[in-house]
């Protein structure tokens, strides 16, 4: 794969990771810029392979997605609903709810979060001029399964003063809520915007390192290669994201459906163990 494909994508997951819920997210996009200068940026893919997400890439007519945000683990999650498409066009409607074509903010326990995560939902497409749709009907329909929302349980971060565990970047554990009807497993980022515990140690640096997990079974051992530039005793995101999307071209337009959910985990990076002894 071409480098600056590499990096498109990356840079794609991490414009859609942190612009669910700007609010919720503002330390993390002001960090790109500090101190009035832009950081220097660095995308990395650990272990590239062909996955459904890759279909977040492709430009579509009408777009229909479903997005939300743990920023911590004592947080809660905030969905962001972003619908376009041509209303006079077409109505869509998710397990026979209509679909509003607009952009709003929802919170976890929102009916329209309930109807969607874990479950396997069928959008329709209805044409409002009959005949529109090559189908004996004037509908269509798009049916994906969409995983739970998923949350990160070790380490394990119960309150404000556990956050920003100290980890080791080798053999690092990390486990999550499994499902196992999700076929299309996840996306993990470890994510460094130049600080450090130690502030002189800072640099102007944004890191950007992306790996698939294959299985969702609820753990794994991070391929150390996850923080591959990224210094000792840094700051750093490790995001976690799994969810699906489908592409699909009717009466000649696309059509794309997408419905994710994304958890952040503040740590400290460790490199060298006994630096934290002293």
């Amino acid at each position: 794969m071409k480098k600056n494909k590499i990096y498109l994508i990356a840079l794609t997951f991490l414009t859609l990771f942190i612009s669910c819920n700007q609010e919720s997210d503002k330390t993390s996009q002001n960090n790109i810029i500090k101190n009035d200068k832009i950081l220097e940026k660095e995308f990395n893919m650990v272990n590239y392979q062909k996955t459904v997400y890759e279909n977040y890439f492709v430009n579509a007519t009408n777009n229909i997605e479903f997005s939300s945000l743990k920023p911590n683990s004592i947080s809660e999650y905030t969905l962001k609903q972003s619908t376009s498409y041509n209303k006079e066009k077409v109505k869509i409607t998710i397990n026979t709810n209509e679909i509003e074509n607009l952009q709003k903010v929802l919170k976890k326990d929102d009916p329209l979060v309930e109807s969607i995560y874990g479950k396997y939902i069928t959008f329709k497409i209805h044409s409002k001029s009959k005949g529109n749709l090559k189908s004996k009907s004037d509908s269509q329909e798009v049916g994906m399964y969409v995983p739970n929302l998923v949350e990160i349980t070790s380490p394990k971060i119960q309150s404000q003063k556990e956050l920003f565990p100290v980890c080791y970047f080798e053999n690092f554990v990390i486990e999550w809520n499994a499902d196992v009807n999700n076929k299309e497993g996840l996306v993990v980022i470890a994510e460094y915007f130049g600080n450090s515990a130690i502030p002189s140690e800072s640099t102007y640096k944004h890191v950007l390192n992306t790996a698939f997990i294959e299985n969702d079974n609820g753990k794994t051992i991070l391929n150390k290669e996850l923080f591959k530039d990224i210094p000792d005793l840094s700051f750093v995101h490790i995001v976690l994201l799994r969810g699906n999307v489908k592409i699909e071209e009717i009466e000649g337009e696309l059509y794309k459906f997408v419905a994710e959910s994304h958890v952040r985990l503040p740590i400290i990076l460790s490199r060298d163990l006994t630096r934290l002894s002293k």
